[in-house]
């Protein structure tokens, strides 16, 4: 397996490679110079990286099905746990809502 990640110093300029970049890669990546008879130099750069979002839909969490349309029926006094889940970068807000819904405003919470 090839590394995605090396410092190619074969070429001219000499660089460092990333290869299919991803968010394990965020963070701070400093080039650093010494020279023989002047100071050292360095730099830093932050790389940020947005992960595309990820929705993969409501599911009941008794049964870890995945659900869509019209749901049930449930009988009454039965409990009841609906996962919406999603990630991204950067975090994606979720959000429950609706008609009928017993709750009032909308619900958030940044993921």
């Amino acid at each position: 397996d090839e590394q995605r990640t090396y410092f190619n110093v074969r070429s001219r300029p000499a660089h460092l490679q990333l290869r299919s970049v991803q968010g394990t890669d965020e963070g701070v990546y400093r080039c650093k110079v010494h020279f023989k008879a002047s100071p050292s130099w360095s730099q830093r750069i932050a790389l940020t990286i947005e992960d595309p979002p990820w929705f993969p839909g409501i599911r009941d969490a008794t049964s870890d099905r995945r659900l869509e349309g019209d749901i049930g029926p449930y009988g009454t006094h039965v409990n009841l746990r609906l996962l919406c889940t999603a990630s991204g970068s950067p975090p994606p807000m979720l959000q429950w809502g609706g008609i009928g819904s017993g709750l009032g405003s909308p619900v958030e919470q940044r993921t």
